[in-house]
């Protein structure tokens, strides 16, 4: 690759707080800024375009590390200088990746092109020397499989000659055991070990990373371990590399490898070298660093570990110092702790470009780098070179190529690619050039396919998705028709439906984002129900995935998931405080109707005005983790808002997925930042974080669609068994005024309180009558509960209760669910949106009446006597009055007559029997109504 034609600029910001890092980024001027870095607040920008400027207003305005993503750095608190932690050099192996690009370096350092080599060994001494005098300094040197030999040469354990000499006289990349083979397993090497325990031909060979092992052994014995692995969906992979390293077959042919190593003399190692062997410091004495020389090819490599163990010991930044994907390696055991893994070169630029990244990246994080010493940063010109002494000769290409050492790039490449999106690819990346095009072919099978157009059904019901009976809206009581309940698909199951679909017409390849997720109507279970299934392409890697007319999104699909974004959103402490309520309570104070299976909010950490903080437990059931992130939004929608809290999700505009979905059982923090509220909808962003501050997922605009509901309809919704709706009145009947103008929420109300063959009556009223019917439901059941309450009844639900008409129309009320109810007469009126009802154990009738101006023509003589002002009032009494007697005597109202007003009674006579009516005024903004009611004659 050709030298860039001009050297890149880099803007380097420091503050010293994230506020002003901000102040900075907004002055119109930002280009001219250059800042050595005096602040504890570090940005650097590699190439500041404006979207890039953009992006790092942002990243600071979150307040969280970003290091890399699109040539940007920045930390809030950095890792080196005053922030302690310590950097160490990795030096990668045999590793796989395109033509070197260093050129540019040797030139630049003084280094003479014709004599530099290609081989990985002098790669990494050029690349070390080159950082040192930009006054990069690791505090430590390790190294992977051969790589380790790198590190003890730049230690000086073995000086530059003798290492070039032990090379000459060795050839590693030669040596083949018979019948051996190696083998590369996407798995932890403790998962790997249980599967090997119980025979000695495989062994493990490299411990790599929590999701990276190798095995070695005899080709049949590994064939069948593979097989075995990719039978339970792991990823494995059978290698041509048959040296043995690293494992016990090498044993008979170590001979010319231990007489070059007599051959070297050791020296005390300038800088401590870790060992992979053994996750420790290398010895001191002679005979020590021969022996631990020797176990280094005999046992594993123990990467993960020697990383796990620097992290503990202080080592914050690490430095790959060659070729390859080593630094994925590193990223995948430190994934969920802070740290910076920075690469010294790259198969994507030239050799300056790459280490003008590396120093950027060290300086955001606490370091002092030379930028002054690469072209075009302010010192060194771009025609003057710096002389390296390499401390012995340079092996060139051909020499390389006789010792059996492979340039990076031989069949290369796909790996590489794949491995900028693929997290395990990039692991696999680090192995030998011949291996990995082995290894890359079923991550390029996973990422090659295209989308294609896919038509199916997905088939809904309580038996397919058993799990639905714990996401029911409507608690019942025990033995209920599970359909009263109402199990309903969540809305972020229907999103995980999205996302299978997606990658079933795409295999291979994962769902990492959903655009504009707009979810239309519940999808109820009951009955069961096949809801139309399509796919189609919108691209290589877009699809647009429809359950029916029930919801949609445009899903991205890729061969592995992105790179974590910055972690954890943060708010000030003064403004959260500690949450009144306990995690727990939101179930069994039912703030949330969902059973256990849905049941992981965890703990409620704080809440503010604008967000909430929460811990969650994965639970087992499909959809149940991002909707545990949906119970944190309603109970910041619940504890902070008066009215209308009764919310669902109606729609996402984005949803981005940065790795696997955590495992049940799993902890996960969510935090919930409320973007806007109005009458109608909520708009929240979410993000969830494993443990560690690793981002999972992040939501942009969570849209919820809030529904009325009052601290009434909330506790009908939480102890339906004890709550009414109705008001109990003076004269003990119950008055329902209708808070839920819309249809939406009276659908709700209404399956809450009807029940079984109640809701099929209700769908064959005219959709006009279907509001005052419901409305005299209502009331009659929280009539009738009451009346049983003051008999000493305990909890009743009102789903058993059923209120249907005897063979004369007249309303009559019955158990359900093995209730048994004593002989009850009920009565029912509505009229707009007022319902009312009476129950007794005796006759009773009532009934509601529109104050309105009527002509009081039809009026007996005795009535129109007795008469109040103003007119229309009394005659409606009248009219409700002669309404309740007829209903309490199951006839018409003709022949009925007033003939007594009293205070609050007034008295009906008909066919020579007189029946006191009592009668109140109910006032509405709308107007007014007068309720009657009469029951037994001596009430």
């Amino acid at each position: 690759m050709a030298e860039v034609s001009e050297p890149e600029r880099v803007l380097r910001l420091s503050a010293p707080t994230v506020a002003e890092m901000g102040c900075l980024l907004d002055h119109d001027d930002v280009l001219a800024e250059s800042d050595t870095g005096r602040g504890r607040v570090r940005l650097g920008l590699v190439d500041p375009t404006p979207k890039r400027l953009n992006l790092a207003r942002k990243v600071v305005a979150k307040g969280r590390p970003w290091r890399g993503r699109n040539d940007l750095w920045f930390v809030p608190e950095p890792l080196l200088g005053a922030g302690g932690g310590k950097l160490a050099f990795v030096f990668p192996g045999l590793e796989n990746e395109s033509e070197p690009h260093a050129e540019d370096v040797a030139r630049h350092f003084g280094v003479d092109a014709g004599r530099y080599g290609k081989g990985v060994f002098q790669l990494g001494r050029l690349l070390d020397k080159a950082l040192r005098v930009l006054r990069v300094a690791p505090d430590a040197l390790a190294g992977h499989c051969l790589g380790e030999w790198t590190a003890m040469a730049v230690a000086g354990i073995h000086s530059g000659a003798e290492a070039d000499s032990f090379l000459a006289g060795c050839d590693p990349g030669a040596l083949k055991v018979p019948g051996l083979v190696f083998a590369v397993i996407g798995a932890s090497s403790s998962a790997v070990l249980e599967v090997l325990e119980g025979q000695s031909e495989v062994v493990l060979s490299h411990d790599n990373a929590p999701n990276q092992s190798m095995i070695c052994g005899p080709a049949e014995a590994v064939e069948e371990f593979v097989r075995g692995f990719r039978a339970d969906g792991v990823i494995s992979q059978v290698l041509p590399f048959r040296s043995g390293f690293h494992s016990p077959m090498i044993e008979p042919y170590l001979g010319p490898i231990r007489e070059a190593a007599e051959r070297c003399t050791s020296h005390p190692a300038k800088l401590p070298v870790w060992s992979a062997t053994t996750g420790r410091h290398y010895p001191t004495s002679d005979s020590d660093v021969r022996e631990l020389f020797v176990r280094h090819l005999l046992e594993p490599v123990r990467f993960r570990v020697l990383v796990e163990n620097m992290y503990a010991a202080g080592f914050r930044a690490f430095v790959q110092t060659g070729a390859g994907q080593l630094g994925s390696l590193i990223g995948n055991t430190l994934h969920d702790r802070e740290h910076l893994v920075v690469a010294a070169h790259s198969a994507h630029r030239p050799g300056l470009p790459q280490l003008l990244r590396v120093v950027t990246a060290l300086w955001a994080d606490g370091a002092d780098p030379a930028f002054e010493l690469l072209p075009g940063q302010g010192g060194v010109n771009r025609g003057r070179t710096i002389r390296l002494d390499l401390g012995g000769g340079l092996v060139s290409l051909d020499e390389g190529a006789r010792r059996g050492f492979r340039p990076p790039g031989v069949n290369s490449s796909t790996l590489d690619r794949i491995g900028q999106r693929d997290p395990l690819a990039a692991g696999f990346s680090g192995l030998p050039a011949d291996t990995a095009g082995l290894a890359a072919e079923p991550f390029a099978a996973r990422s090659a396919p295209r989308a294609r157009p896919l038509r199916t059904e997905l088939r809904v019901s309580v038996e397919t998705m058993p799990y639905l009976l714990d996401h029911c809206f409507f608690k019942q009581p025990p033995g209920a028709d599970p359909a009263d309940s109402w199990p309903v698909v969540p809305a972020t199951t229907v999103i995980g439906h999205l996302t299978d679909f997606a990658e079933q017409a795409a295999p291979g390849r994962r769902a990492v984002a959903l655009e504009d997720v707009r979810l239309n109507q519940w999808i109820a279970a009951i009955p069961a129900l096949d809801v139309p299934v399509t796919v189609v392409p919108q691209g290589a890697s877009r699809v647009g995935v429809c359950l029916g007319d029930y919801s949609r999104a445009v899903i991205d699909l890729d061969a592995g998931f992105p790179a974590d974004p910055p972690g954890a959103w943060t708010f000030p402490a003064e403004r959260e405080r500690t949450p009144d309520l306990r995690a727990e309570q939101l179930y069994t104070d039912r703030w949330m109707f969902h059973g256990p299976k849905f049941q992981g909010v965890e703990e409620l950490v704080a809440v503010g005005d604008r967000h909430v903080r929460g811990v969650l437990r994965t639970p087992e059931a499909p959809g149940a983790l991002l909707d545990n992130a949906g119970q944190l939004l309603g109970y910041w929608i619940m504890s902070r808002l008066p009215a209308r809290t009764t919310v669902f999700p109606v729609g996402m505009r984005r949803i981005r997925f940065y790795g696997e979905h955590p495992l049940p059982g799993d902890r996960v923090d969510c935090v919930v930042h409320v973007v806007s509220v109005t009458d109608a909808e909520l708009e929240a962003d979410v993000q969830l974080i494993r443990g560690g501050g690793r981002v999972w997922a992040e939501i942009e605009g969570w849209r919820d669609r809030r529904f009325d509901s009052n601290p009434v309809i909330r506790a009908m919704d939480r102890r339906p068994e004890r709550a009414t709706l109705s008001e109990e009145r003076p004269g003990g009947w119950a008055l329902v005024r209708e808070q839920w103008p819309d249809p939406a929420t009276r659908e709700l109300i209404m399956r809450n309180v009807l029940a079984g063959e109640e809701r099929q009556a209700y769908a064959d009223q005219p959709p006009p009558r279907r509001r005052g019917w419901l409305l005299g439901r209502i009331a009659a059941k929280d009539a009738v509960r009451r009346l049983l309450w003051t008999d000493g009844a305990g909890d009743i639900f009102p789903a058993e209760l059923r209120v249907g008409n005897d063979s004369s129309g007249a309303p009559e009320v019955s158990g359900a669910y093995g209730r048994t109810l004593p002989e009850l007469t009920v009565s029912i009126a509505h009229r707009d949106a007022l319902g009312v009802a009476i129950a007794r154990r005796g006759p009773c009738g009532i009934d509601v009446e529109a104050v309105e101006d009527r002509t009081s023509a039809a009026l007996g003589e005795v009535e129109r006597a007795l008469l109040g002002e103003p007119e229309a009032l009394w005659s409606t009494r009248f009219r409700a009055a002669k309404e309740a007697v007829a209903k309490r005597l199951r006839a018409g109202p003709r022949g009925f007559t007033v003939v007594g007003v009293d205070d609050g009674r007034l008295t009906v006579a008909v066919s020579g029997t007189r029946y006191p009516v009592w009668h109140t005024t109910i006032t509405t903004p709308a107007k007014d109504y007068v309720v009657a009611w009469t029951e037994n004659d001596d009430h």
